[in-house]
């Protein structure tokens, strides 16, 4: 019998590769990790993972993750994985990073199950952080950019504004951060565009 993991289609299967050479998970991307889930699929709001409108698959793994999810959460504000959190001057919390390899002996150690092919690229991975490709995987690019593509259609089709004039809005709020330009907009909106409509 297919337990539910097995439904999940390719699209939403995570690159355990790629996640094995980050320095830090959150909660939210571990819990996905360990039920087989990219976390770049579950964290996409135009995704809608938590939303009314889910596939099978999605209804059957939805608690499952949610459980997990919280569970992780709790432990890292009690620090369980070393400092809890604290409270920041804004009234949030700000939760410490927690390696992947914290989690993982977590897991083992509290019978939670974690997918081989994650243990395995955690084992064949030895890249220290400051080792880490700056280059973002193939994959990992086209779902961003598919994401920004979405959320600016969405944009423009709730607000009415042409791209030109959200450009302009973003830079006049952001254009003294790096990397926020009228130009490097315009590029990324193209490349969103193209890669969203590929699909």
């Amino acid at each position: 019998m297919q337990d539910d993991t097995s439904l999940i289609p390719l699209e939403a299967q995570p690159d355990f590769s790629y996640w094995a050479t980050m320095p830090h998970w959150t909660a939210r991307d571990t819990a996905a990790l360990f039920l087989r889930l990219d976390p770049s699929f579950v964290n996409s709001v135009s995704v809608g993972f938590g939303g009314d409108e889910l596939q099978s698959w999605q209804k059957k793994l939805r608690p499952t993750y949610n459980k997990l999810q919280k569970r992780l959460e709790r432990l890292r504000e009690v620090g369980e994985f070393g400092k809890p959190s604290v409270a920041t001057g804004d009234g949030y919390m700000r939760l410490p990073p927690v390696v992947p390899s914290a989690w993982v002996n977590w897991a083992a150690n509290n019978d939670v199950v974690c997918p081989k092919e994650l243990l395995d690229a955690l084992e064949g991975s030895r890249l220290q952080p400051e080792e880490i490709p700056n280059e973002l995987p193939q994959r990992r690019e086209d779902t961003l950019l598919r994401i920004i593509g979405a959320t600016l259609e969405h944009i423009q089709n709730a607000t009415r504004l042409s791209q030109a004039k959200i450009i302009e809005d973003v830079v006049d709020l952001h254009g003294h951060k790096p990397g926020i330009s009228k130009s490097t907009l315009e590029n990324v909106f193209a490349d969103a565009k193209q890669r969203l409509d590929k699909w």
